[in-house]
């Protein structure tokens, strides 16, 4: 199975949700142009789900200040680029129907710039 994924970015940062409520058995592979999540969920009638996803990253991250945390309702990640910039395009290849932008993290690259600026 394959879980949904919401990504967003910063200047240095990913930000990536993995859409997967009381994920249990969490493996994470980070490597700097890929990473590999899996883990198991138990539906309400008691069936196991193994949700394994594999991303193959645009540009490299810095697995060393790269976290995750899981969540009761979601994974969350914080991915540390290696260059600063914007990528446009979370993984290589063509688009893949689970990865998505997560709307509620967006921030325009102009917004950004200023929000920093107002700090």
């Amino acid at each position: 199975l394959t879980p949904k994924l919401l990504w967003a970015e910063r200047k240095q940062h990913l930000l990536i949700t993995i859409d997967l409520q009381d994920a249990k058995d969490v493996k994470f592979d980070m490597k700097e142009n890929e990473f590999t999540f899996e883990a198991d969920v138990t539906d309400q009638r008691d069936k196991t789900g193994h949700y394994v996803l594999k991303v193959e990253l645009t540009g490299e991250i810095d697995v060393e200040e790269s976290t995750h945390r899981v969540l009761p309702r979601n994974v969350e990640m914080k991915l540390k680029k290696k260059e600063e910039g914007y990528w446009n395009k979370l993984q290589k290849g063509p688009k893949d129907k689970q990865i998505e932008v997560d709307w509620a993290k967006f921030v325009d690259e102009d917004e950004e710039d200023q929000q920093n600026a107002d700090l």
